[in-house]
């Protein structure tokens, strides 16, 4: 108190005690307080009042928040991170704007679907509502039409057009009385002048929720990370405690993890944050279709479809389209009347928004890769049991097309952004047998030394077209690659290997055909025809390459 400094210019004179305490109080150059004792008026420094906490909660895109949080972050989140770098990388976003987020405070966020709830003061919710506008796309527009108008009130006959409106006007200060109107003083006074009675403890209620415990727990891990116990209703009681939610008895939080049965005991106005964390908890992805098709045309026949592909090796960039529904109807009809056009493979699979998926519809090929050693020297390799010597060096490889991608929803619900590569791998047998005639030596067992033998060896010789990019397509449209970059592989004598990069054949364009649905667990379109939220002959803007 001795650095406290009270200036008061000009001097008071002739007033009340209480008035000149609040005046020192007021014009102390720190916060202080007063106390009246019965020998003296004690000053002490005044402590800060805990802020009242709040919860809400945010809905943002996944892909364009954790895009901007990769532009302004220096931790070096990227879509390969784990998701809890994600969650370290958006608590020091918040921090370093200012908001805190150390307990009792708290930020929770769900990266598959894109809910973040916060519990902060109101004048951080202000400012984290400010950064989410900076990282999130732009608000939704609303057009307000205001109507100012004029009309008697129930003052005039009652036939007054308020009256026919359906407006029945409170004018002035009215009190309320068992349905009766009267205006406010004599003996009564305003209700606010009546001694006012004292409030009651706030009433409990209990509440059952059924949650899929499986989802649960994968949910709570990635919000909590490494701190989940394991004891999941110990974690689950944790996870409510830093959303405000008060689980100290008289409240309480019970989670059976076998059954999947929550029940909690609040207070009502604690069950709207129940609700909104059980969201994040109880978050199931969306399923998504993917039907893919591989094909194969030539470049007039594509060009007759509408797919303007570029000349083979024109460029190294990966062509694509969108399609809306109608439009790959009609391709997909007119391309079975084409001549030349073949479909590879048509594989589809059902996956969950924000999860890896690969499909692929390969053979497994055996190969050559090289001599055995011992075959090329006396007495060469050895048959073993009756069974005749082998002296080639084998292997197995995959063959055929195989596409990998993560598919995610946005916010919106329908719009989808697809991440695919897709490959084609091909054992080219007529290049292969034209390979060098190598000697090798095979014995008959035993002492016996073996013969040499000329004969073929066939090493293989691969071709890989490759495709990648980015795209968003709405529910139910078709994303269609093209244009792959080729690489030719040639397996050497001495097991190395030789990759040259040469253009597409124009007889025959590869192209992939990607076709996203969102379905429910019965595997129903969302979306059906028809009833589709967004243009069905739109498609969305696309990410700047």
């Amino acid at each position: 108190m001795n650095s406290v400094v009270v200036r008061i210019n000009p001097a008071l004179k002739n007033i009340r005690l209480e008035d000149l305490l609040e005046a020192i109080t007021k014009v102390a150059d720190k916060p202080i307080r007063y106390s009246v004792e019965e020998y003296a008026v004690i000053f002490s420094q005044k402590t800060p009042e805990a802020a009242q906490l709040e919860t809400r909660t945010f809905r943002v895109d996944p892909n364009t928040f954790q895009q901007a949080l990769e532009s302004v972050s220096t931790t070096g989140v990227t879509r390969t991170n784990l998701t809890q770098t994600i969650q370290d990388t958006v608590r020091l976003f918040f921090t370093a704007a200012g908001i805190n987020v150390l307990p009792p405070n708290g930020v929770f966020y769900n990266v598959g679907t894109g809910v973040l709830l916060v519990r902060a003061t109101a004048q951080e919710l202000d400012v984290v509502q400010k950064a989410i506008e900076t990282l999130n796309v732009a608000p939704q527009q609303i057009t307000i039409e205001p109507k100012f108008m004029e009309m008697p009130t129930d003052a005039a006959p009652p036939t007054s057009a308020s009256k026919e409106l359906g407006f029945d006007w409170f004018l002035g200060n009215t009190l309320l009385s068992q349905g009766q109107r009267s205006s406010p003083g004599g003996p009564t006074g305003l209700a606010e002048d009546k001694p006012k009675s004292v409030s009651s403890p706030t009433p409990l209620e209990t509440r059952v929720f059924r949650l899929d415990p499986n989802r649960l727990r994968e949910n709570l891990q990635k919000q909590m990370a490494s701190d989940v116990s394991t004891n999941v209703g110990e974690s689950v009681r944790r996870f409510f405690d830093g959303t405000g939610v008060n689980v100290s008895p008289p409240n309480t939080v019970y989670y059976k993890d076998r059954t999947g049965l929550l029940m909690v005991r609040a207070a009502k106005e604690e069950f709207a944050t129940v609700e909104k964390a059980l969201a994040i908890l109880n978050y199931s992805p969306p399923q998504i279709t993917i039907e893919a098709k591989f094909m194969e045309m030539p470049a007039d026949a594509a060009r007759k479809l509408g797919l303007d592909l570029p000349s083979p090796g024109a460029t190294t960039n990966t062509w694509t389209r969108v399609l809306t529904a109608e439009q790959m109807q009609t391709v997909l009809r007119a391309a079975r009347q084409v001549a030349g056009a073949d479909i590879l493979a048509d594989p589809k699979v059902t996956t969950l928004s924000g999860r890896q998926t690969q499909i692929t519809a390969v053979e497994i090929k055996t190969i050559v890769n090289g001599v055995k050693p011992e075959a090329l020297t006396s007495p060469g390799a050895q048959s073993t049991n009756g069974v005749t010597a082998q002296p080639y060096v084998t292997g197995q490889i995959p063959v055929g097309p195989t596409l990998d991608l993560v598919p995610y929803v946005a916010a919106d619900g329908y719009t989808i952004h697809l991440s695919p590569i897709a490959q084609v791998t091909e054992v080219l047998d007529a290049l292969t047998a034209s390979q060098f005639v190598p000697t090798v030596i095979i014995g008959a067992g035993g002492a016996q030394p073996g013969a040499p033998i000329t004969g073929q060896l066939p090493l293989p010789i691969f071709r890989t077209r490759k495709m990648a990019t980015s795209a968003y397509v709405y529910d139910g449209q078709t994303l269609v690659l093209g244009n792959p970059m080729v690489t030719m592989v040639s397996q050497q004598h001495d097991g190395q290997s030789t990759t040259n990069a040469i253009p597409e054949v124009g007889a025959k364009r590869l192209l992939v055909f990607i076709t996203s649905t969102i379905i429910d667990p019965a595997g129903n379109p969302i979306h059906a025809p028809g009833n589709e939220p967004f243009p069905p002959d739109r498609i969305p803007s696309q990410p700047s390459r």
